[in-house]
């Protein structure tokens, strides 16, 4: 009966030793692969703010163009406008001088 507790003694010791060395590979890879998320997620990070800042300078000149372009627009409907009044008064220039002419 002593050699049997002796024997499964043995085995759950046995046992627990390798759960523990199993439990201690998985935390080990847990741990490392947290630390390759934590490297992938920087250089995501790291790219981006590369790329935003190589593209930058783009942008920013693209910008400008397009402020320059709506102001030009702007001013060239203005001088249409302004046109069109020039020939709304030429037009009635003429209606009362072909009147006055009668």
């Amino acid at each position: 009966m002593e050699e049997n507790k002796d024997t499964t003694l043995q085995e759950i010791l046995r046992l627990s030793q390798e759960n523990n060395e199993m439990l201690h590979h998985l935390k080990r890879r847990e741990e490392i692969g947290t630390i390759f998320k934590v490297i992938y997620w920087g250089l995501i990070l790291a790219s981006a703010y590369g790329a935003y800042y190589y593209v930058q300078p783009y942008v920013n000149l693209i910008m400008n163009n397009l402020q320059i372009l709506s102001a030009s627009t702007d001013s060239l409907q203005s001088v249409l406008k302004q046109t069109e009044n020039l020939q709304d008064t030429q037009n009635i220039k003429n209606i009362l001088e072909s009147l006055l002419q009668q």
